[in-house]
C-alpha cells in the first residue's frame, strides 16, 4: 500500500491525464470513476488517501492510463 501522492508520482500523472478511481479490483472491471489529476489534487488529501492496487486501464482493448485502487475507510 503506498498514498496516492507516492502513485501519482510513480505513474507520473500529470493535471491533464486521466485516471480511473474504484474501491476493489473485482469492482474495477465493472465500473470506476474518471477524474484528471488535477481534479484528484483539489479533492483527495494526497498524503492520507491509500492505494493498495495499481491497474492498468483499458477501453476497446486500448491502454488508456492508469486506475488506482483505493482503501476503503
Amino acid at each position: 500500500m503506498i498514498t496516492l501522492k507516492e502513485a501519482f508520482k510513480l505513474c507520473r500523472i500529470d493535471d491533464r491525464e486521466v485516471v480511473h478511481f474504484c474501491d476493489s479490483v473485482e469492482q474495477e472491471k465493472m465500473w470506476s470513476w474518471p477524474m484528471t489529476g488535477k481534479e484528484v489534487r483539489e479533492k483527495y488529501d494526497m498524503k492520507n488517501t491509500i492505494v493498495t492496487s495499481i491497474l492498468p486501464h483499458f477501453c476497446c482493448g486500448e491502454f488508456k492510463g492508469f486506475s488506482f485502487v483505493l482503501r476503503k475507510h
